[in-house]
């Protein structure tokens, strides 16, 4: 079996130097390689506390106002995440014709085989983009496999899915129509497509390829669509300059979140989504989130030991919005999400204050649901299916 695409490597953020000595730690304790039980993970269990609660006394004293000769937050945090020159602008609404095909596109569940399925049946706006539950069901009847994460500022991320097995949003919709959409074959749902007179759509979208709707086309135009769900947040005002977007109490759960190491794995514009990380280092992860099941990962792909139980790390964009947590869904609360991850990742107990500010701060990485995120008047989804 050919090994899949990997992300890229992890930036080197420069000349911040608390801001990298968190990265280093939380690289460290996310080493794929350190499986729990191992005499890597011992090691690892009483080194990198230590080294990360060392830097979080650092981290966590950092003046919220400016103070000669010592870096402010906010330079910590474009070390970490990007300048805001470097951070993706909202995109324009849907008006090009691929972006008004993949919008039409997205909400139609005629287009599974069942009648009823879509790309809306698990992304609603009513849920963030998201869809509330555990585990999805598609146009079979079947639980998907993994949780469905929000697609609002999802397709600037270099590859999706809780494996990272797809390299981007038109590869994701490629796929998913043998997948999720339940179609024996791609020839079967590009004859629907003109069956429910999609043609004309396509032509105009695509005019240099096919007369008729071709599955890549459907990839194609599903991306040009997703590209045009990105939102802003109060984080990225308040990284621009803007100091009342963020309350004082979320600039400390973002001193607590640089501090303890989370941004070494969550980094960049989107806060994750550009690594593939172990989950579970200091212990077995089904015993801190009560999983049901028992998900290798990246293991299933590869055959690699070095991948079982490790994932791309989600990004944090919408993640006050989007519960339940987890590959699985298995944990509903964000506090409980946050807790959890602390003790798996890095074998810390957060203090209640200090988790609290984090979660208030996970809030401040919300963006509005684009007002474009909703079917267009020549279709009409699953009735109830946009608003649950």
């Amino acid at each position: 079996m050919p090994r899949p695409f990997t992300l890229r490597a992890p930036d080197d953020h420069g000349p911040a130097k608390a801001a990298a000595a968190a990265a280093g730690c939380a690289r460290a304790a996310c080493d794929a390689r350190a499986r729990p039980g191992s005499a890597a993970a011992g090691a690892l269990r009483h080194a990198v506390p230590a080294a990360i609660r060392a830097l979080a006394a650092f981290a966590l004293s950092v003046p919220l106002v400016a103070v000669a000769g010592e870096p402010t937050l906010r330079e910590l945090a474009r070390a970490r995440f990007g300048s805001p020159t470097s951070l993706p602008a909202p995109a324009a609404p849907a008006d090009g014709a691929p972006e008004r095909l993949g919008r039409a596109l997205f909400f139609d569940t005629r287009l599974g085989s069942d009648g009823r399925t879509g790309c809306v049946s698990c992304h609603l706006p009513g849920q963030h983009g998201a869809d509330g539950v555990a585990r999805s069901r598609d146009a079979r009847g079947r639980l998907t496999d993994r949780n469905s994460p929000t697609v609002f500022d999802a397709a600037a991320l270099p590859a999706l899915r809780w494996r990272g097995d797809r390299r981007d949003a038109a590869h994701q919709a490629e796929d998913s129509i043998v997948g999720s959409m339940g179609h024996d074959s791609t020839a079967a749902f590009e004859a629907r497509l003109l069956a429910l007179g999609y043609g004309p759509a396509f032509a105009a979208a695509f005019p240099a390829a096919s007369a008729t709707p071709r599955a890549a086309d459907f990839g194609r135009a599903l991306q040009a669509y997703q590209r045009t769900l990105a939102t802003s947040s109060a984080f990225g005002r308040w990284l621009a300059g803007e100091d009342g977007a963020l309350a004082a109490r979320q600039q400390r759960g973002l001193a607590a979140f640089l501090g303890r190491g989370c941004a070494g794995c969550h980094d960049g514009p989107q806060l994750g989504g550009r690594q593939f990380r172990k989950f579970g280092l200091t212990r077995d992860y089904w015993l801190a989130t009560g999983s049901t099941s028992r998900d290798p990962g990246r293991y299933a792909l590869t055959r690699d030991e070095a991948d079982r139980n490790v994932f791309r790390v989600p990004m944090l964009r919408h993640v006050a919005r989007t519960a339940p947590y987890f590959h699985d869904g298995s944990v509903p609360s964000l506090r409980e999400a946050v807790r959890i991850m602390g003790t798996l990742q890095l074998d810390l107990a957060l203090p209640g204050d200090e988790l609290d500010a984090i979660v208030d701060f996970l809030g401040a990485l919300d963006g509005p649901v684009p007002q474009h995120f909703s079917p267009p008047d020549t279709v009409r989804a699953t009735p109830g299916a946009a608003a649950r």
